[in-house]
């Protein structure tokens, strides 16, 4: 009784600073206010997208015709490939930043401003020149089964404006890490909820005023971009006015520093991305695309069991960086010790409701032909509460930078699982590209990213 009653009393007492009814006695305790803010708003805002999916792709379907929403999933798709092409850039000034904010230096935050902003303005440059000249080349190349000219003609230019937007939005949408860095990605999620529903209402508008596929990828492409214009104007010229991008403060070896580790990040983002997207591929190739759809249902449903893990390890990256820049070891080391905990706690309870009723909600929610096998069930159950607990880890070691290691045990990883997938999907079906996946991940990586994690907290230093 004495443990339920301490419990209740410390969600009480973290309740009431997270709606200001009690202020925060120290640092540590801000940072924990902002984490459950940005946690919050982040469920928000993905529950208001999920709803706004909802509405918008049986409308956009209704509209488009098979042929043309195809033709917008796929330039979202080549869209996503693309965000790629900042090298790495995003990762590395949300640490330079966070630093420079726990050493409270705002002349180096904004040179390394400065310096991420026109990196990413000629980097947009450098790639917008070629990919918007090969528009009708990419599109040809992508929508080669088109069913007439016109429709890929279309298509051309609604590739063309979909990537002239997305390099527009290049730099504009650095307000992200700098708030992120700032710990403030309760104004990210803000800025994602108004986007979901512009973006919602720029499909209605395209509809009511018969636009075509051209008019609705302007439409909704520029939602976002113009989410960005009022953001960054807002930042820069209000919220954080000595952020703001100068050309006086551009430095070609702070440059080279950006550069330094985000290439890291790159490499390490895109292993993963194999790690977790290539099963899809594997699963299509060797059983037929019939099979990927329970298999990405599943995953899909499990994914949501995660769901506010994955929203507040985001959080908790600028976080420690910050805290450790101050000297605030004791704060990190417990911070992470409460994390692992809630990666459990907060995952495995909705892990248990999937397993047991996972079969008839994705009946309910995709269909017959979507069911998956209960083993597949089991195996997405111990695949994302791995993932869930493997975050904890991963984003502290981000947070400090420590990232040779991830790309070493990462890339051995990728490897290690492709083959494995494309072995055991032949011989066990669906289940095996997701054994592989815990055997691969949980043997490479799991294990050093925790070896490592430990090290990296043995070494931090306790303040006098």
């Amino acid at each position: 009784m004495s443990l339920v009653s301490s419990v209740s009393g410390r969600l009480r007492y973290w309740t009431s600073i997270a709606f200001g009814r009690i202020t925060p006695a120290n640092e540590g305790q801000q940072r924990y206010r902002r984490i459950i803010h940005s946690t919050a708003m982040a469920t928000v805002a993905r529950g208001i997208n999920l709803v706004v999916s909802f509405i918008s792709v049986p409308l956009a379907v209704g509209y488009l015709g098979r042929d043309r929403y195809g033709i917008w999933i796929t330039i979202t798709s080549l869209l996503m490939f693309l965000s790629f092409a900042d090298f790495g850039l995003g990762g590395s000034l949300q640490n330079a930043l966070a630093d420079a904010h726990g050493r409270q230096d705002r002349a180096q935050a904004q040179r390394y401003v400065t310096n991420a902003f026109w990196l990413l303005v000629i980097i947009a440059l450098v790639l917008w020149i070629p990919f918007a000249g090969g528009h009708r080349w990419i599109a040809a190349q992508l929508f080669s089964e088109s069913p007439s000219s016109s429709t890929l003609a279309e298509a051309s230019s609604a590739v063309l404006i979909a990537i002239t937007i997305f390099f527009l939005n290049f730099p504009l949408n650095l307000y992200v890490q700098v708030l992120t860095a700032y710990q403030q990605r309760t104004i990210v999620n803000v800025c994602a909820i108004i986007t979901s529903i512009g973006n919602l209402l720029a499909i209605v508008a395209v509809i009511a005023l018969k636009g075509g596929l051209v008019w609705l990828v302007l439409a909704y492409s520029g939602c976002g971009l113009l989410v960005s214009i009022i953001t960054s104007i807002w930042l820069y010229g209000h919220a954080k006015p000595w952020l703001k991008p100068s050309f006086g403060a551009v430095d070609v070896s702070l440059m080279r520093n950006l550069f330094g580790t985000g290439w890291m990040f790159l490499v390490t983002s895109v292993f993963w991305m194999v790690n977790l997207q290539t099963d899809n591929l594997i699963i299509s190739h060797f059983l037929g695309p019939g099979e990927v759809t329970p298999y990405s249902i599943a995953y899909r449903l499990f994914s949501y069991a995660v769901i506010f893990q994955s929203f507040a390890v985001v959080a908790l990256w600028p976080a420690y960086t910050e805290a450790r820049a101050r000297g605030d070891a004791a704060w990190i080391r417990r911070t992470f010790k409460a994390n692992l905990i809630f990666s459990i706690v907060s995952s495995l309870p909705l892990t248990i409701v999937f397993i047991v009723f996972g079969q008839r909600i994705i009946q309910w929610w995709a269909g017959e032909s979507a069911v998956p096998p209960f083993s597949l069930l089991i195996w997405m159950a111990i695949w994302n509460l791995m993932l869930a607990t493997l975050s904890a880890g991963t984003f502290l070691l981000n947070a400090f930078g420590r990232l040779n290691g991830m790309i070493v045990y990462g890339t051995v990883t990728a490897i290690a699982n492709i083959c494995l997938s494309v072995i055991l999907v032949q011989r066990w079906g669906v289940n095996g590209a997701v054994i592989a996946s815990v055997f691969s991940v949980g043997l490479l990586s799991y294990l050093p990213v925790f070896f490592e994690t430990k090290q990296a907290l043995q070494r931090l230093s306790t303040p006098s």
